[in-house]
């Protein structure tokens, strides 16, 4: 059934019906209904599952690793996440979009997942000053805010059909931006 809900998801977003995930996962929609309760719980337990996924892809990546090693190592997973085009990252990204208009359910489920990566890049960036590899004047929210709205971003663009791009080199250009983020000293004026 999660299956079913991901992949169509990603092709419908959430104006799919409960009837449509039972069909294709070869059970009737009630038995989703029972399962989930509400197509708002079913698009938290999809999102979820989607990030359960993505933090074993970066567990794996960046096992015994701290600091800027754990947070060169989460980007490159969500590079490979996106670039082997995985139907939940697909699914996540589309619903993502979605989280922007009027459905507020979909953006609470969004705004905890956001909050979720920013907490995990910020822990990175905090365990990095802490191994001495920054600066301890780098703001670790802030900078989590722009690392974590470029790989949104990043994924956004995928998704639209960005085809074509050198995904090494922006993957590489990531990096080097990340790495400007951490050495150059904020802008005049910059409030910390």
């Amino acid at each position: 059934m999660l299956q079913a809900a991901v992949e169509l998801f990603a092709e419908q977003g959430s104006r799919v019906s409960l009837m449509e995930i039972g069909r294709r996962s070869g059970f009737s929609h009630g038995l989703v209904l029972a399962r989930f309760g509400s197509k708002a719980e079913l698009i938290r337990t999809v999102t979820k599952a989607i990030q359960k996924d993505f933090a074993r892809t970066v567990a794996a990546s960046a096992e015994n690793k701290k600091g800027l090693a754990a947070l060169t190592a989460t980007i490159d997973a969500f590079f490979r996440q996106h670039e082997s085009r995985r139907i939940m990252g697909r699914a996540f990204v589309v619903l993502l979009g979605e989280a922007v208009g009027p459905n507020t359910e979909i953006r609470e489920v969004f705004v905890a997942a956001d909050q979720a990566f920013r907490d995990f890049v910020a822990r990175s960036l905090n365990d990095a000053k802490t191994l001495r590899e920054i600066d301890d004047d780098v703001p670790s929210d802030a900078v989590a805010v722009v690392i974590v709205g470029t790989l949104r971003g990043i994924a956004l663009q995928l998704a639209v059909g960005a085809g074509g791009l050198d995904m090494a080199a922006v993957r590489a250009q990531t990096h080097a931006m990340v790495r400007a983020l951490l050495t150059a000293a904020p802008p005049t004026g910059a409030r910390r």
